[in-house]
């Protein structure tokens, strides 16, 4: 849920089983709003300070080398969180959705959808807690409802690269991301971006 939905009321249940993906009037979320909350931050790795011998290239850190190999190719696309689809793009509820909503567990690795800079890292009106990230076409993708943040503003990402945790801060009824893409200063639909280069949102 995003900026601009309505809330339900304080300690009322919202109706609806867990997320499912299919028919938008299938989509449900299961939880009750929660109180903005302050993030838990996680600072990125130190990196050492010593130099490699004469001939010899620096080991990356730990598990860096296998991240590395994950990592789609610059300018690609992949899928921002693991999860079900429960609410998308449009409409909704009287008001405009201008992203997607992707759930899941509290903790699930949120993952930057393309390789870029991060521009915001920390509480947003609504979202709780966010990242955005800036793309070197000027697009920028959006990750609401964060648990916790690992990167910092000006901190360049690297596409799949993991950038933050799943959550339910901010206005939010049950655990999810709210991933959103903006083009030209416009939110676009995640799902038509992503068919449109080829690429998958989910799985």
């Amino acid at each position: 849920m995003s900026p601009g939905d309505p809330a339900p009321p304080r300690g009322a249940a919202v109706p609806g089983g867990p997320a499912i993906a299919g028919d938008p009037a299938e989509r449900s979320e299961r939880g009750t709003e929660t109180d903005l909350g302050h993030p838990e931050r996680v600072e990125p790795q130190q990196e050492s300070s010593g130099a490699p011998p004469a001939g010899e290239e620096a080991a990356p850190p730990a598990g860096e080398a296998e991240e590395q190999e994950r990592a789609a190719p610059s300018g690609a696309w992949v899928s921002p969180a693991d999860g079900t689809l429960s609410s998308g793009f449009g409409p909704r509820w009287g008001t405009f959705h201008n992203g997607v909503d992707i759930a899941n567990e509290i903790g699930t690795p949120v993952r930057a959808g393309s390789s870029g800079t991060v521009i915001s890292s920390g509480p947003a009106s609504g979202y709780g807690l966010w990242v955005r990230v800036e793309h070197p076409d000027s697009t920028i993708s959006v990750y609401g409802h964060i648990d916790s943040s690992g990167v910092e503003v000006g901190q360049d990402v690297g596409t799949g690269e993991q950038i933050a945790t799943m959550g339910n801060r901010g206005n939010s009824t049950g655990p999810h991301l709210h991933y959103q893409i903006e083009v030209g200063g416009e939110p676009v639909d995640p799902e038509q971006f992503y068919a449109d280069r080829g690429a998958r949102l989910l799985g």
